[in-house]
């Protein structure tokens, strides 16, 4: 079953910024970054949306993405349309001098996992994106990242505890998790609000 809209351009921009940030602050490069839940959204329709912080938006803004957010679920239960992974697109653009060595994306729409394999093509990424259908809350990842992002994943888990596990379990030993759910996580060094 197709999920509905759950994305727009620089949904993520803050805790990016703040990633790229820890990141060179750990010296992280050539990362392996593994990208769970970008989400997506119909081409044409993504376009449309308000980019940035729903807190930034005008009242217009907010109307205007209610209006289009239904419109643009209803075209992707058509099946019609294909769907563009705005939020990794963000992530490559924001992550782009620390010279990420592989993209890994994990999503359990398989439309979603398309349109992030096809972003080298659309957008002249030189970064090799490898995707893969995958339910986190079911299943763990047998890859493992230097930068680990699962924005908005934990708070649409129903199975809050094994989706947490599966994703610690994706990032190497020294590595960044980057997630936006306050966690009781376990083996990690350093635990900071906003990353």
């Amino acid at each position: 079953m197709p999920l509905g809209t759950t994305t727009w351009r620089k949904r993520n921009e803050d805790k990016l910024l703040r990633l790229l940030s820890v990141a060179k602050q750990y010296n992280i490069t050539n990362p392996s970054i593994i990208h769970i839940g970008p989400g997506g959204a119909v081409g044409f329709m993504l376009k449309l949306l308000p980019p940035g912080q729903k807190s930034n938006w005008s009242i217009t803004q907010k109307v205007k993405r209610c209006i289009l957010k239904a419109m643009e679920t209803t075209f992707r239960h058509t099946g019609l349309f294909e769907l563009e992974c705005a939020e990794l697109l963000d992530l490559l653009y924001s992550l782009e001098e620390l010279k990420p060595s592989k993209i890994y994306v994990f999503d359990k729409e398989d439309k979603v996992i398309r349109a992030a394999t096809k972003l080298s093509n659309q957008h002249g990424i030189k970064i090799p994106v490898n995707g893969t259908i995958l339910n986190i809350e079911k299943n763990g990842i047998t890859n493992q990242g230097d930068i680990v992002v699962a924005y908005n994943v934990m708070n649409r888990a129903k199975d809050k505890v094994s989706c947490l596990k599966n994703i610690q379990s994706a990032v190497k030993q020294g590595g960044i998790l980057s997630i936006n759910h306050v966690i009781n996580a376990k083996n990690f060094v350093k635990i900071e609000e906003g990353l």
